[in-house]
């Protein structure tokens, strides 16, 4: 979609529909005032008649009665969360107006620049475009006349001049916002592609294709181990999640490197690829597995990373590194009792098949502390116990270092997306223990996240590490702000705040 930017009176912006993102209605906002003007006080009447108040969530649609320079005007309220949480009322705003234009079939639409205190116009700017943007995706592969309408081709910023002593000028500064709006939904998009993708049609071999793609299209390095290579290396764990599947697992390492400048540091991501879980021989139930296609959506948060971060170069080094592989329970598959080695040497005791997460990020860990980065970061849809504790909207954010922590969690309430701290209580860690190896795979029944967490900590090394337990937020049972039903593409976001910061 290509955004725009434009100054102009709001009543005078010729365009088949007019958003404008509204705190509290009163005709006394400069906006509101000059279309309710236009339109000989309709707009007051009909906002007083439909109780539209501006509350968050709210939508009120009236026509231009050909006295507005667009066709259709559309009122999204924001409410008092616009200065809570601005991010993500501006995100929600944008993507109702562009969702709503793609349904209707429009192609050309404009949302209103809202005056919001304490939010620099580069910000708003930044938070609408890629809420347009995001707004209008829809994964889907139906035919025929149920093909859904193409996204609108263009969506035109207003900075309204209404009210305004001097005329807003479109500066660098603001093209330069909606360029990085643009590179950031385009690694949200790739994220939200890869997790919605059926899983007979993205194995862990075609994820690993779809990752050398991404490096061929931006330059990066890329190596893709097969399963032979994975054994040589002594990734145990990953080799034997993979066992009851008929599809070979494939470890993916991408070397983004800044083309220019001074480097920040080094960082190594690492995402869960798990393209199908079954459970393996700890069978999910029926109901559970449908939506199973999407546990891989830690990868595609690394793959999505990788995407912005290169076309915005950042500057960063950074690693992507992903385990890939299906948990199926098939003749050859992992069982209960099992015991394996492990790349960083420790072995484990298998309790539990369906915890097959914690088991190939173990090996995808110890392989990024071998790089010797500033940080290492997880992502990963690895507990139910997570969504349990935090509902279907937050991630669980686990660290190991405060100061890098604290950073993560401003740059997810900059990004408008939710993450929440948990404990790494070490109290926890007894149930870890194994009678026959160094560690179970599983722990007891209470405090699922943490204990996963604490699992993943016996890899991580003694550097710095975070661990985003993403399971909630990753894949949604219906539309939630500027996040579609589906795959979400969650973190990509954050990750682009933080490596801003």
């Amino acid at each position: 979609m290509q955004i725009r930017l434009t100054a102009s009176k709001i009543a005078q912006v010729k365009v088949p529909l007019m958003a404008v993102p509204v705190v509290r209605f009163s005709v006394a906002d400069p906006q509101l005032k000059a279309l309710d003007g236009a339109l000989d006080g309709r707009l007051a009447r009909l906002a007083r008649g439909e109780g539209f108040t501006g509350k968050s969530g709210q939508v009120m649609h009236l026509t231009g009665s050909g006295r507005l320079g667009a066709e259709r005007l559309m009122l999204l309220g924001m409410g008092k969360k616009a200065a809570e949480e601005p991010a993500a009322e501006l995100h929600a705003a944008a993507a109702r107006a562009a969702r709503w234009a793609r349904a209707k079939g429009i192609r050309r639409f404009a949302v209103a620049l809202p005056a919001l205190s304490g939010v620099e116009q580069g910000e708003a700017v930044h938070w609408l475009a890629e809420g347009v943007r995001l707004g209008a995706y829809r994964y889907s592969l139906k035919t025929g006349d149920e093909k859904p309408k193409p996204p609108p081709g263009r969506c035109t910023l207003v900075l309204a001049l209404d009210g305004q002593r001097d005329r807003p000028s479109i500066t660098r500064e603001l093209r330069a916002a909606v360029a990085t709006a643009q590179a950031n939904a385009d690694g949200v998009e790739l994220a939200r592609d890869l997790v919605n993708t059926p899983a007979n049609e993205l194995g862990p071999i075609v994820l690993a294709e779809r990752a050398k793609e991404l490096a061929a299209r931006r330059g990066l390095e890329a190596r893709v181990l097969g399963l032979r290579e994975i054994e040589r290396r002594g990734m145990k764990l990953l080799a034997a999640v993979a066992r009851g599947s008929k599809a070979e697992p494939r470890f993916v390492h991408l070397t983004y490197k800044p083309k220019q400048g001074a480097v920040r540091g080094k960082l190594a991501l690492v995402g869960k690829g798990v393209t199908f879980d079954s459970g393996g021989l700890s069978l999910k139930s029926a109901a559970s597995q449908p939506d199973m296609k999407s546990d891989m959506a830690g990868a595609a948060t690394v793959l999505g990373t990788m995407e912005a971060a290169s076309l915005r170069q950042v500057p960063w080094e950074l690693h992507g590194i992903i385990p890939a592989c299906e948990n199926m329970p098939g003749g050859g598959a992992y069982r209960p009792g099992d015991v394996f080695g492990s790349l960083a040497g420790k072995t484990v005791e298998i309790n539990n098949t369906d915890a097959e997460g914690r088991l190939i990020l173990a090996d995808a860990l110890a392989y990024a502390r071998e790089l010797a980065p500033d940080l290492v970061i997880d992502f990963a849809t690895l507990t139910g116990a997570c969504v349990v504790a935090l509902g279907p909207c937050t991630a669980g954010l686990f660290a190991n270092d405060d100061d890098w922590a604290e950073r993560m969690l401003q740059a997810g309430k900059r990004a408008g997306e939710d993450l929440w701290r948990l404990p790494l209580t070490g109290k926890l860690r007894d149930q870890l223990k194994s009678d026959v190896a160094d560690l179970k795979n599983i722990g007891g029944r209470w405090g699922g996240a943490i204990t996963a967490a604490l699992f993943l900590a016996e890899f991580a090394g003694k550097g710095p590490w975070i661990h985003l337990d993403i399971a909630g937020p990753a894949f949604l049972d219906k539309n939630r702000g500027f996040e579609p039903k589906g795959g979400t593409g969650f973190g990509v976001l954050t990750m682009m705040e933080f490596l801003a910061s």
